[in-house]
This record gives C-alpha cells, sequence and structure tokens, in this order.
C-alpha cells in the first residue's frame, strides 16, 4: 500500500492463532505498512507472549478461555486513545475499540475491532456498540454473518447474524463498504470460499473508503484493508543528523584540521569553541551527515528464498480451491499450506540454532549480554505522544516545551535545613590550597590518553563532536586539548558549552507515556567536557576510595562492587536470623527524582567535610553552576531552561556526586543500612516483633528527615 500521509490504512485479518503465523503477518505488515491492524482470534491468553511489532503500539484483549482474544497495533506516529466500551448485558459479541486524533483533539476516527464467535447475534447488541462510537467511525471483524447483500454467489443464504446486520443497515447510519461476493475465507474441509470479514464507516466517510483483499498469510482467512481519505496527525519521526564515521580515512581528516586562529591570552569557552569549530571544519570536508530520517529495522532475517516459494505455491493453491473447490484441490490445498509451515518453523529454528550457537563456555560476558539484549528486542520509540491537560500536544515543539517545564519543575527543592557552617565550610573549601595535595595538581598527558583510551561510542551533545573524533587526535591537538582542560582546571572557568544539555526523555518502564512525569531525562553533553570529567572523576574516585571517605553500605557506581553485595548482606541477615529464632524487618526506599534534586550547596558542603579543596572543590562548584539544558523531541529543541539543582542523567561525574551526598546517612547500631544509587532499604532483627517494629520505624523518621533536609524526596508510591 505504501499509503500517503492524507489517507488511513487499516487491515483487519481474521488469525486463526496469531503466533504461528506471525512471522507472514509481520512481513505483509512491514511491506504495506498499514496504519492499524485489528486482528480477531489471537488465541493468546494471560500467559502468553505477545508478539511485538516494530513501528507500532499495541492494544490487546484476550479472552479468559481458550480461543478468541482480540488485538489491535497502532502505528506509533499516531495518537490515539483506547475506548472503555460498555459490555452489552448478556452480549456474545468480542469487542475493543479505540480512536485516532485526525484533528487536534477535537475531531477522532473510532475503529471497532469485532469478532463473533460463531454465535446468533442480535441487531440490538450490534447497534448497542455503533452507538458508543463518535461521529466518525469504522467498523471492521468477522461477523460470521451471512447474507444475500455479503454474498448471493458462494453461500446465498441468511442466517440470524446475516438478518442482524441486514437490520442494522437499515435502523442506523452504518454504510456497508464490502462489494457484493466479496471472498475473505476458504473453508480448509471443503475448500469453500465464503464472505464472512465486514466493514461498515459513517456516512461521511464512506465515499472515501475503499476495501481490497490482500494476500494470505496462512489463515483461512484473508486479510482486508480498507483505505479512507483522511488527514490524521503524523507524528514526524526524525533524529539529529549526525557524521556518518564508518570508513573514514582519519589521515586526511587530520591533515584538514586548521591551525587555531584564538588570539592568546584566551579563556576556557573561546579555547573550546575554536577546538570544535576546527574539528566541525575537518568533519566537513571528509564525512557527510545522516539525513536526520529514522529507518525502522523491520525484517525477519531468517526468512530465506524457500520460505517465499513454499508461500507461493500454498496461495496458489488456495486460490486454485476457491475457483473450483474439489475434492482433489482442497486435498493439494491443505498439502501446500503444511509444507509451507513446516519450512518457515524450520527456517526459524536453523536461524535460531547458528545465532545462539556463536556462544561458548569462553566468550565474552558482554557479548553474552549483547546476544541477550538483540534476544529481547527491546526497542525504544522513537515517537512520543504526550497530553497537556487532556488533550494531545501535537507540534515536537510543544511537547519539548512542556518536558523542559516538566523537568525544570521536577528539580525544585522545598524544605531546605541548611547546616549552621555551610557558608563558611564552602568558602574555607574555595580559598584553600595545597599543591602537594595530588587531586589539585595539573593534569598529565598520561592521564588524558588513559582517558580518551576508555572512551565510548556514545551519543554527541549539542556540539555534534563524536568521540571518535576525540579518539583519532594528532599530537598537536591533543596538546592544546590538554592546555585547555588545565587552564580550566587551574582558573575554576568552566566554558558554557560544558554545562549546556540536550535531555531526551525515555519512558520508565510500566508508566502512563502520555504523561509527562513517566519519562526520564537522560542528558547529552560535550564529548569535550565529558572527556575531562572523565580525568576529574578518576582523581575524585581515588581519594574518596583510598581515604575511605564513603560509606560501607554505599555499593552503587563503586569499583569491585554490584547489587549482588545488597543482595547478599540481606539474605546473610535474614538467614541469620532464622537460624537465631528472631524477626527480620526489612524496609526499601526510593527517592523521587534523586538526581534532579540534588542541592548543589549541600554537595558542596559534604565535598568539603570530605576533604576537597582548592582546584577540585572550586571547578566543581562551577561545574554545577549556571546549567542550561534543551528538550529534544525528535530533531525539534524546547525553549532554553536554567536549573539550578541536580545532577544531569548521562554526565560522568555525577554518579560518585549522588554518592557524595549518600555518605553521611545517618547510620544506627541496630539497623543495617543498605544503598545502592538511590535505592535504599534497611533492615533490622529482634526478638520481638513490636520492640524491632519500633526500633525501625523510629530510624524510619530520622532518616526522612534527614533527606529532607537536603532536598530529597522518599517516592511514597513505591
Amino acid at each position: 500500500m505504501n499509503h500517503k500521509n492524507s489517507e488511513v490504512g487499516i487491515v483487519q485479518l481474521n488469525c486463526k492463532s496469531i503466533l504461528n503465523k506471525v512471522q507472514e503477518i509481520k512481513k505483509l505488515i512491514y511491506h504495506k505498512n498499514p496504519d492499524v491492524v485489528c486482528f480477531n482470534e489471537t488465541w493468546l491468553q494471560q500467559r502468553s507472549k505477545e508478539p511485538k511489532f516494530t513501528g507500532y503500539t499495541a492494544e490487546w484483549k484476550h479472552r479468559d478461555g481458550r480461543g478468541g482474544g482480540l488485538g489491535i497495533i497502532i502505528a506509533d506516529n499516531l495518537q490515539y486513545e483506547p475506548v472503555n466500551l460498555i459490555n452489552y448485558p448478556g452480549g456474545l459479541l468480542e469487542t475493543m475499540a479505540i480512536k485516532i486524533n485526525v484533528h487536534g483533539s477535537t475531531d477522532w476516527l473510532w475503529i471497532l475491532n469485532i469478532y463473533n464467535p460463531g454465535k446468533n447475534i442480535r441487531k440490538q447488541e450490534i447497534k448497542h456498540y455503533i452507538q458508543q462510537l463518535g461521529r466518525r467511525y469504522i467498523l471492521m471483524g468477522d461477523l460470521n454473518a451471512h447474507t444475500p447483500i455479503l454474498d448471493n454467489k458462494y453461500q446465498n443464504y441468511s442466517n440470524i447474524t446475516g438478518q442482524s446486520l441486514d437490520d442494522v443497515l437499515l435502523e442506523t447510519n452504518a454504510t456497508l463498504i464490502n462489494p457484493l461476493n466479496f471472498v475473505t475465507y476458504v473453508d480448509y474441509r471443503t475448500g469453500r470460499p465464503s464472505c464472512l470479514d465486514i466493514c461498515l464507516t459513517s456516512p461521511d466517510i464512506a465515499p472515501q473508503a475503499t476495501l481490497t483483499r490482500l494476500g494470505d498469510v496462512g489463515s483461512d482467512h484473508a486479510p482486508i484493508l480498507v483505505t479512507i481519505r483522511l488527514l490524521p496527525i503524523r507524528c514526524i519521526r526524525s533524529a539529529p543528523r549526525r557524521w556518518k564515521i564508518e570508513g573514514t580515512k582519519w589521515d586526511k581528516w587530520r591533515e584538514d584540521i586548521p591551525n587555531s586562529e584564538v588570539v592568546k591570552p584566551a579563556n576556557t569557552g573561546d579555547i573550546n569553541d575554536d577546538i570544535t569549530m576546527r574539528l566541525t571544519t575537518a568533519a566537513e570536508n571528509n564525512m557527510k551527515l545522516t539525513s536526520g530520517k529514522i529507518k525502522l529495522r523491520k525484517s525477519t532475517p531468517w526468512w530465506n528464498a524457500e520460505c517465499s516459494r513454499r508461500v507461493a505455491l500454498r496461495r496458489k493453491a488456495k486460490k486454485k480451491c476457491e475457483l473450483h473447490p474439489t475434492t482433489e484441490n482442497v486435498r493439494e490445498m491443505r498439502k501446500k499450506t503444511a509444507e509451507a509451515k513446516y519450512m518457515i518453523q524450520k527456517s526459524k529454528k536453523d536461524s535460531w540454532q547458528k545465532y545462539v550457537s556463536t556462544l561458548s563456555s569462553d566468550t565474552p560476558i558482554g557479548e553474552v549480554w549483547k546476544k541477550i539484549k538483540a534476544i529481547k528486542s527491546q526497542r525504544v520509540t522513537s515517537i512520543i505522544n504526550i497530553k497537556e491537560n487532556g488533550k494531545f500536544l501535537e507540534t515536537n515543539e510543544q511537547k519539548a516545551n512542556a518536558f523542559g517545564q516538566c523537568f525544570q519543575e521536577s528539580g525544585k527543592l522545598n524544605n531546605i535545613s541548611c547546616p549552621n557552617d555551610i557558608e563558611e565550610s564552602i568558602k574555607e573549601a574555595t580559598e584553600e590550597y595545597d599543591s602537594n595535595q595530588n587531586f589539585n595538581k595539573p593534569f598529565s598527558s598520561g592521564e588524558l590518553l588513559q582517558s580518551i583510551k576508555a572512551l565510548k561510542n556514545t551519543s554527541p551533545g549539542h556540539d555534534n563532536i563524536p568521540n571518535s573524533f576525540l579518539k583519532n587526535l594528532q599530537v598537536q591537538l591533543l596538546e592544546e586539548m590538554l592546555n585547555l582542560f588545565n587552564t580550566s582546571w587551574m582558573s575554576g572557568m568552566v566554558p558554557e558549552a560544558w554545562k549546556v544539555g540536550i535531555i531526551i526523555p525515555i519512558l520508565k518502564p510500566t508508566k502512563d507515556k502520555y504523561l509527562t512525569v513517566s519519562y526520564r531525562p537522560i542528558t547529552l553533553l560535550s564529548t569535550i567536557g565529558k572527556l575531562f570529567e572523565k580525568m576529574i572523576c578518576r582523581r575524585l574516585d581515588f581519594f574518596l576510595e583510598k581515604n575511605r571517605r564513603l560509606g560501607s553500605f554505599q555499593t552503587g557506581f563503586r569499583k569491585g562492587l554490584s547489587t549482588i553485595d545488597v543482595l547478599l548482606r540481606l539474605q546473610n541477615n535474614i538467614r541469620q536470623s532464622i537460624d537465631a529464632s528472631r524477626y527480620c524487618i526489612a524496609v526499601y526506599l526510593d527517592l523521587k527524582g534523586a538526581y534532579d534534586k540534588v542541592w548543589h550547596r549541600g554537595l558542596l558542603y559534604k565535598l568539603s567535610k570530605l576533604g576537597i579543596f582548592g582546584n577540585m572543590f572550586k571547578w566543581i562548584k562551577a561545574y554545577l553552576s549556571e546549567r542550561k539544558f534543551f528538550v529534544r523531541v525528535g530533531n525539534t529543541l524546547s525553549k532554553e531552561f536554567d536549573i539550578d539543582s541536580g545532577v544531569p542523567q548521562g554526565a560522568v561525574l555525577s554518579p560518585v556526586l549522588f554518592n557524595v551526598m549518600l555518605a553521611d546517612l545517618p547510620i544506627d547500631e541496630n539497623i543495617e543500612v543498605y544503598c545502592y544509587a538511590d535505592d535504599i532499604s534497611f533492615s533490622t532483627t529482634n526478638v520481638s516483633l513490636k520492640e524491632g517494629t519500633r526500633s525501625m520505624q523510629k530510624y524510619i523518621n530520622k532518616i526522612v528527615s534527614w533527606l529532607e533536609g537536603f532536598g530529597m524526596v522518599v517516592s511514597e508510591e513505591k
């Protein structure tokens, strides 16, 4: 189909078990690119693994028992809402509905997916569901209706459901789109065709609707496609343009880097901008930018020529049986259907075995996890649809600004309790300097090269300088960059470009995708600035670990420690309690927007108390001040937002700075504390449940008060 933007394409298919036909269904969908697909008889149950379709969002309605079941998948560039239908009392139909936005949340196209499991359906039940739809609607599904208005050639008779359909067409404004004798079903037992799958629409869109039958996908029902000339609101699927690195001749790129034009002495901002401009100039001469268009990876990689050949033979046999339903043709259709099914399953199995056979006992754990993630195929959609005051936001700019406002609000702090000596401590740490303290010394070329070697190919910030550029710098530019870093370090001046973040909203698992608060802000920063952060982080982390300045209960983002340490400690305490016939009480806390609510003055105060001063302290102080961010949705940026709290998720320094924030968590001799990043747990053991509960509640009150005093908030819903 490859429909135009001014058309809505909706496919309807009775699957008769979706899981054993999902490969062929995917090939059909990825080739035709419909906007909506309605499934009947999915045969999925609550424990079933629901199939996923790249570029689509799914809504499912499973039957409690065997058989039946409905599903609707919607292209993720459309704005839609599920519709809660009121069931007909004692009704027999299976129904589900959605509505898609066609004009600014004021006009919708309602889509009703309907299935009759071979029952006698009365007109009142069909009318009951039509009356719940809006002005523009379309009804599609397997109604199992026989009536001469559908078929006067193959099954020229009426059943009760067919008579009900006749009455509905006479008594409502519903319009039948099916042409006469539009065959959608072939009985595999007899080879006789029928016209069971129907399409009804409201009268205003009926003249704009066309119905066609698509190629068979292994079901006894054929998929049908209705195309309607409507202009739905489509979100733009786009991404920022990046440099195409593959195949770059780096020697030529290095030769094309122009000399510096900065007049010295210069401030750190001018030096950083100069380096960025020169790297970009060389890239323009040697590379191309991506188009900014997102191409979804829609494929079934194990599908081969033999699968296509067997499916073609099955379709040929099915068509022959439809025209001439003789015993011999029916037998041949069944045979070709079984052969195609066997070949598809065999091809998939062989491909799977070949894929996992690359793993062995000596395969690095990183490669194993890559395979596992690929198998799970968890994909972050590039389309974001959110609402404000119950209405969809239509443009990416509106969405980006809404996210920006939300993220700015989430960083606001309340009920701060300032320590009495906070200002004095910050002042002393800023002014104090000890040239013999290793963490305050200028950085060496060895530290720079070590950090560059550890760089990964992460997304660049607003300057569009990828880490691959930094990995391929010549000696002269490495020296210039080291000079930039040391100038920033000794002066305590951080280039403004390093403090500007591009936030990408990422939906949190199980959260409402229409709410801005359901998204986690991941910040993209200048790679040059992040490289220097990495160098600083190594020094800071070394100082904290060597001098044991972090709490022994902290296991997050620390070398040699992980969540396993938390689990083993807690498990050991529980087992010891059981062996000693004591009660073990455990409490789990989660901090709400933990990174966003880091109080900068409080963090600086704690750094000073841990013995950080001089260049290190001044640089972190400047790094935290006057930060700004934009939110990017697609390739559209929001307006600029200021933020005066929090550490950016995505910055190299953020994890260790957050550990500093919790390093002096109050300790009680009767309470065991376990902390991994912002997940905090406590346990206590006692021979008396009452005494243990009282002791735990007293500590919880203390810890919550302490957290709130530093601007952090406990997430009550967790």
